[in-house]
């Protein structure tokens, strides 16, 4: 039942923009801690360390991934990747379906070894010119960079949130996947469908004008 509470506290709060996520997240771990303490008593000091002690690894670990996207997004921009992209979108490809889908195939894979945000950050200024020379809608391409992104989030070899389940199920990465096969396929169809189905992504914005 608490976790539950715990849950519902955290999403409510974000969901009707209440508090920031981050100070949520604050509340509803401090919550927890005085529960474990005062009302259960089951957080003595060993705990608390032990507790401590993990968390400070798995964040070390996330950070170094995090600090190695970043390093990898400044040599790819002084490797001239902006310049090469931005032609191989202006001046190879012409139709906007086609664009789409190479669009999500790049992020795609680039979303497996970079963060979203220098991902982000890199690309967007090369393939928003592109799509507009295209007719590419501006909604349906971000839904589908955003989209991709997040696949990539879940997919070796980095895959960050893949990474942070794994080692808080301290679970085998291989059994994580397996159990994940179902869903990313679901969202790779979710991708393509997405590419090749303008309305699918603009009819609720469309709606709500």
């Amino acid at each position: 039942m608490i976790l539950c509470l715990r849950k519902s506290y955290t999403l409510s709060c974000i969901r009707f923009s209440l508090l920031w996520p981050f100070v949520s997240l604050i509340g509803c771990s401090s919550g927890a801690f005085i529960i474990g303490c005062v009302i259960f008593k089951s957080l003595g000091k060993e705990e608390i360390w032990e507790s401590l002690i993990a968390t400070g690894r798995i964040s070390a670990s996330i950070y170094l991934i995090l600090g190695a996207s970043e390093v990898l997004s400044y040599v790819m921009t002084l490797g001239g990747m902006e310049d090469w992209m931005r032609h191989l979108a202006l001046d190879v490809i012409s139709d906007p379906t086609v664009f789409l889908l190479v669009t999500a195939a790049f992020v795609l894979l680039v979303g497996t070894f970079l963060e979203p945000a220098p991902a982000t950050v890199l690309f967007v200024p090369i393939f928003v010119p592109a799509a507009q020379s295209l007719g590419v809608d501006q909604i349906q391409l971000g839904i589908v960079f955003v989209l991709t992104l997040t696949l990539g989030l879940l997919t070796p070899p980095v895959g960050l949130c893949l990474f942070v389940v794994q080692k808080i199920g301290n679970l085998k990465m291989s059994q994580l996947f397996r159990a994940l096969i179902p869903f990313l396929i679901a969202q790779f169809v979710t991708v393509i469908l997405l590419c090749l189905f303008t309305p699918l992504s603009t009819w609720l914005p469309n709606a709500l004008k």
